[in-house]
């Protein structure tokens, strides 16, 4: 195993220098001191394990013979076994730290018939079988430390059907089953291989001939897992297979044709890990299918490997990473490579689990081995600090004394800021003090007087938030955050923020404001009031020259009329 270790780390206590020790990041990473501004140095023990990693070190012959793992078993006397990708067959003595390569020699016949390695299985009498990609399937004699080749013969029905073997399981009457990719399956007994393949004229045939996976059930039932045939199912007295496949007008049908794995929980629960469906459950009574995908939590839709430990949950081998499941509450908890993973991507057949619940998961760089009950959560939330405070991009510096200045002290101690309408540009910076795979610690943050009522800002692994245009007024910037483990700090941080308006918009602005708009009224009023007495003023005189003239009309008639009346009387008196 190659340990790694990282430079020595500074602390600051009290404006003082403290040193430390490389820390040893192997298998436990036991306990982390941390510095305090004020408050010395802490003692926290992270009492969780991480994984151990194999890989090969071209520098070193005890080491993994190759990058890739393609395939793994562990024996009867403890020995692990890792087919690789390129570099053979590896016995990993692991009391003695002690790698043996096995590898294929042209002018030995005697040897590993190809080191590219797809499958490995040690049958009920002890027997270690190993598939190759190209040359078929090997039987190694612990004894002898040799190699016995079966390998597909054109003019003999009874060889292998194809020398590309991808998977090797013995059923409980003691069959060997050998799955090939594009030979179909064959059955191995008393020497003999019985192919069965896909035949597209028979629909009780094999569903493809390229077998990912075999596995039998509780029940004695026989499941063959193919790359685009689906989940087959055996009936081995009728010879006749039922075929499971993607119905995309059935929401309960297989997601995905491409099976990779297959694992039977203690209920009776088929589980199913497909090239690219994510994770589905089978439950044989109903015949229907349940799924679960990167929507539900899943890294990657691509599963691998699936492995159950002994609280329930199930461990995932995908192409990003290794997901831990929670069948009970549907949950996913995801590692990848900054919690000590080989790399994000796994391999078909690189997985076993030992008798007492030991994992072991290999991938495109070395494998990993663990038990499942010491990967525990950190069940502490982290601390939030505020780290920095900046006014359009720049960093601002505590001024003690200085009552105009933004910041009298350093910004983790700060309770207050105080700004003024030109500060129109504001950010802030943070930090979660969790420091198991930090880069993986979440944040959410919410501005409290200017973001939408209770709507946090869920911004992942960022560490800083940004913010132009507050109006004047009070507000609360508040931030929480979580461990790797996803445990959250909702009480989090929270610093008041007063913005100051500009003079314009000031309580004496607007009293001046006011002011005046009450002078402009009564200017308003009082001219209005002067415009309307000089208005009565004119129709008073109006009215009263109307009604002398109405007098001077009344007048005139009255002498007129008594003339006229005394010539009209003349007149008819004639």
């Amino acid at each position: 195993m190659t340990k790694t270790t990282r430079p020595a780390l500074a602390i600051m206590q009290s404006g003082q220098c403290l040193k430390m020790a490389k820390v040893d990041y192997g298998l436990v990473q036991k306990t982390l001191w941390i510095g305090t501004v004020g408050g010395g140095i802490n003692k926290l023990p992270s009492g969780k394990e991480r994984f151990l990693h194999y890989r090969h070190d071209p520098q070193d012959t005890n080491s993994l013979s190759n990058h890739q793992v393609s395939a793994m078993t562990l024996d009867t006397n403890g020995t692990l076994w890792i087919g690789t990708n390129g570099g053979g067959l590896d016995k990993f003595d692991r009391q003695n730290n002690k790698f043996t390569h096995y590898t294929h020699e042209p002018n030995n016949p005697n040897s590993l018939s190809h080191d590219t390695i797809s499958a490995i299985y040690q049958d009920q009498a002890g027997m270690l079988w190993v598939g190759t990609v190209l040359e078929g399937l090997n039987r190694f004699d612990f004894t002898q430390q040799q190699f016995t080749h079966y390998k597909h013969n054109p003019n003999e029905p009874n060889s292998l059907s194809h020398n590309n073997v991808s998977t090797i399981y013995q059923d409980q009457a003691g069959v060997l089953w050998i799955g090939t990719y594009g030979g179909g399956l064959n059955k191995f007994e008393r020497g003999v291989f019985i192919p069965y393949q896909h035949n597209p004229y028979n629909t009780d045939s094999l569903g493809s001939n390229d077998i990912t996976f075999i596995y039998e059930d509780q029940t004695g039932f026989l499941w063959i897992g193919t790359d685009g045939g689906g989940l087959n199912l055996f009936d081995r007295e009728t010879q006749i297979f039922s075929h499971y496949l993607n119905d995309p007008k059935n929401n309960a049908s297989l997601s995905n044709n491409s099976v990779l794995s297959i694992f039977e929980d203690s209920a009776g629960m088929l589980w199913i890990g497909t090239n690219g469906g994510g994770l589905e459950k089978f439950d044989t009574s109903t015949q229907m299918f349940s799924h679960y995908t990167m929507d539900d939590g899943l890294p990657n839709g691509v599963i691998h490997g699936i492995l159950g430990d002994e609280q329930g949950n199930l461990w995932l081998s995908t192409n990003n990473g290794l997901s831990r499941f929670n069948p009970q509450d549907n949950s996913f908890k995801n590692f990848d490579t900054k919690d000590g993973l080989q790399s994000d991507e796994f391999r078909r057949n690189a997985y076993y689990q030992a008798s007492d619940g030991e994992m072991f998961f290999g991938g495109i760089n070395g494998f990993n081995t663990f038990y499942p009950d010491r990967i525990q959560d950190n069940p502490y939330a982290p601390s939030i600090i505020i780290t920095d405070f900046k006014l359009f991009n720049k960093s601002v510096l505590p001024k003690p004394g200085d009552k105009n200045a933004h910041l009298q002290k350093n910004i983790m101690v700060t309770d207050h800021i105080p700004l003024t309408y030109r500060d129109y540009v504001l950010s802030f910076e943070f930090v979660a003090l969790h420091f198991s795979a930090p880069e993986k610690n979440q944040y959410a943050y919410y501005m409290e007087g200017f973001d939408p009522l209770g709507e946090w800002n869920e911004v992942g692994t960022r560490r800083f938030a940004n913010y132009t245009n507050l109006p004047a007024g009070e507000y609360t910037f508040r931030v929480r955050g979580s461990n790797s483990d996803g445990l959250w700090n909702n009480e989090g941080k929270a610093i008041s923020i007063t913005v100051s308006p500009p003079p314009w918009m000031t309580w004496w602005a607007y009293t001046i404001y006011a002011v005046l708009a009450v002078s402009v009224i009564l200017v308003y009023i009082i001219r209005q009031q002067r415009k309307l007495a000089r208005e009565r003023k004119i129709n008073e005189k109006l009215r009263r020259a109307d009604k002398l003239k109405d007098q001077i009309l009344a007048n005139t008639s009255h002498e007129l009329r008594t003339p006229l009346n005394g010539i009209i009387g003349l007149k008819f008196g004639e």
